[in-house]
């Protein structure tokens, strides 16, 4: 036995191939052991795997021994379950300058390997559309640099390329462990033009997200595209070179960013993925005949757990969770300077604090971010607060959270739970989920855990073995218990956003989505989430698809473009408000010259917008417009949004006094 661990760790620990830079020997043997594998039969399957011929994957003779002795060495590390994205960076390291060709029958293998057929295989899947080999090397010529490189070098290249930023493509040197022994092939591969390990400000443009560059490119005066690659083109078109320097200066967040300097970098990247999964299979299957070892791909059948099922039978009636405070949750301002915490403070004006009392903690963030770009208070922060690019963010955070937990404080009084009807202390359910239902606790926080992430608790057998009339039944007295319909934004958020208040409300809806299953499970089994409502009779039939959403007919009859629209006509004619749907906005020089703008209702003196794509550029600059033309005009409008659906008395409520 010590014998067979011996040679293991001579295999593991060999340069020929590279490994050890990412898989250290004396890991991989200590995992090895606690899954109880006869190193006899591994170090047996490994020389066998070694010295096979591999004939169906098509490539020069000269390199077949060499990809059999990486192939064996892949199959050994998978058996200690690392990351699928380190270990096929081995074989492709050899691979990928070559001209090869995977030529098996994946259906025949799938098979083989899981005894079922492939189509009841959630993973992994069978290749959709396989990739045209004749045209890799026209697709991909960066390539050929590689051809006469050394085997670790190419083994880097494949490495980066895996790791790499699914859009913007770079990655920071410290998301690769054990950096250094890899320092010597960015030099070599920064030569050959495959990496660049020094940027310019014009490349690291493209490392930034939509928002970001979107506030950029509206500061210089240049037009905002929809798609994020659209404006990085017209930004560097229109802005000159300084003004992106000092942005990029004043903003990036990867500190030493690396990018393989690809043409095709995303396309590549799926490509080495979708064949580390056929060769995953493949070389699990030559290992299952030649030695009859079981695969440690782990399936995931029709009639086996999906994703949820981990949390199905969780017992916690006497856990120490309910009757202890979560340790974890501190207040984060304690770890930072009091001086900064003076400087956020500083900015902090009583708009800040109207967003604090009116929202929750992560809506509450992204307005705050927006309000202090708008202000300029960004730049004084980055100024004061400057120590990496990154900082002034986390002081932002810590004050901000430090104002919520003010508004938001748990007592150790005993609560029982309108879900699983368990007793526990307000203070045990974590501050995230407390502040989501504004300090409103009615649910412990097992039960808030299945409601608030409803999108993931409850995609598992249990919920997917319901009827279809069960299911149905449920999303009619979901709709029933929001007195709304329940749209697709709503059920797909996270923390789902569960009603506050009235406290009646939230525990009607709760016990609901505790019995409901996920919105995909209702796609899976009804073929779309509208088909759903339509079958539940949640939504009447007469409903039409369009470019801006779904337009449908309120109760009064009025065409509304959206189901949050749809909701909010509903509200008022229910309660017997009088209401003009698509009035004009008033005439405006500047503005509104040819009284083109509309608001969605007119409530006497009052407009009332649902802002439902404020993800939509054009959209949101419209808004932005007629938010303009408000307050030149000072005309009351009230602005909603989906999470305002819940509960329209707190921003219409006035309109029913009139």
């Amino acid at each position: 036995m010590a014998d067979s661990y011996s040679a293991l760790e001579l295999v593991l620990s060999s340069g020929e191939i590279q490994a050890h830079r990412l898989f250290p020997a004396n890991l991989i043997l200590d995992n090895l052991r606690s899954y109880n594998e006869s190193p006899d039969v591994l170090l047996t399957c490994y020389n066998s795997l070694a010295e096979y011929s591999f004939d169906e994957i098509k490539i020069d003779a000269g390199y077949k021994r060499m990809l059999a002795r990486l192939l064996a060495h892949t199959w050994l590390i998978s058996r200690a379950r690392f990351d699928t994205i380190y270990r096929f960076s081995l074989p492709f390291s050899l691979l990928l300058d070559q001209k090869y060709e995977f030529d098996f029958d994946e259906q025949k293998i799938m098979s083989e390997l899981f005894s079922c057929p492939p189509d009841t295989v959630e993973y992994p899947k069978l290749s959709k559309h396989p990739f045209r080999y004749d045209e890799r090397q026209s697709i991909f010529p960066e390539l050929k640099k590689l051809s006469k490189l050394p085997l670790p070098t190419k083994f880097t290249f494949a490495l980066l390329v895996l790791k790499a930023d699914y859009i913007t493509g770079f990655l920071p040197e410290d998301s690769i462990p054990g950096i250094t022994l890899f320092t010597n092939d960015f030099d070599v591969l920064e030569r050959k033009g495959l990496l660049i390990t020094r940027p310019a400000p014009m490349e690291l443009i493209g490392s930034f997200g939509y928002a970001d560059l979107r506030r950029f490119a509206e500061k210089m005066g240049v037009y905002v595209f929809k798609k994020r690659d659209d404006i990085i083109r017209e930004i560097k078109l229109k802005v000159p070179l300084p003004e992106i320097e000092k942005f990029v200066h004043a903003n990036l967040e990867i500190m030493y960013p690396l990018m393989p300097k690809m043409m095709q970098l995303p396309v590549l990247r799926k490509f080495m993925l979708d064949e580390a999964n056929r060769l995953n299979i493949y070389l699990e299957w030559v290992a299952f005949k030649l030695c009859g070892l079981p695969s440690i791909i782990s399936p995931v059948m029709a009639s086996r757990s999906l994703p949820g099922d981990v949390f199905l039978n969780v017992k916690h009636k006497k856990s120490e969770y309910l009757e202890n405070r979560n340790q974890v949750e501190q207040n984060l301002v304690n770890y930072y300077n009091p001086e900064d915490m003076r400087v956020v403070q500083s900015v902090w004006d009583s708009h800040c604090e109207e967003i604090v009392q009116n929202t929750g903690f992560e809506d509450g963030m992204n307005q705050l971010v927006n309000h202090l770009f708008d202000t300029g208070s960004v730049e004084e922060l980055r100024r004061k607060l400057f120590r990496n690019n990154k900082y002034w963010k986390e002081v932002l955070k810590a004050f901000v959270d430090s104002k919520y937990r003010e508004k938001i404080r748990l007592s150790s009084k005993m609560i029982k739970c309108n879900g699983c009807g368990n007793e526990f202390r307000e203070y045990s359910v974590t501050w995230y989920f407390a502040q989501s239902v504004n300090g409103n606790v009615q649910f412990c926080q097992f039960c808030y855990e299945k409601i608030l992430a409803h999108e993931y608790r409850a995609n598992n057998t249990r919920m997917a073995q319901q009827s279809d009339s069960m299911m149905l039944n449920n999303l009619l007295r979901l709709s029933q218990s929001l007195e709304r319909i329940p749209t697709l934004e709503f059920m797909k958020k996270f923390p789902l956003p569960l009603p506050s208040h009235p406290t009646r409300k939230q525990i009607s809806v709760g016990n609901v989505l505790l019995k409901m299953p996920s919105q995909g499970l209702y796609v899976k089994r009804f073929g779309s989430w509208l088909k759903s409502l339509e079958l539940a009779g949640v939504l009447e039939e007469g409903y039409r698809k369009t470019a801006r959403g779904i337009q449908v007919i309120a109760k009064d009859g009025h065409i509304c473009l959206s189901l949050g629209e749809k909701v909010v006509d509903d509200w008022l004619s229910v309660r017997g408000v009088l209401h003009e749907k698509e009035p004009k906005y008033p005439f405006h020089a500047d503005i509104n010259p040819k009284r083109l703008l509309r608001a969605d209702w007119k409530v006497q003196n009052t407009l009332i917008e649902y802002a439902g794509l404020m993800e939509d550029y054009e959209y949101s600059l419209k808004m932005k417009k007629k938010k303009s033309l408000a307050d030149a005009l000072n005309l009351n409008v009230v602005v909603l949004t989906e999470k305002d659906l819940n509960d329209l008395r707190i921003k219409l409520g006035k309109l029913l006094m009139k």
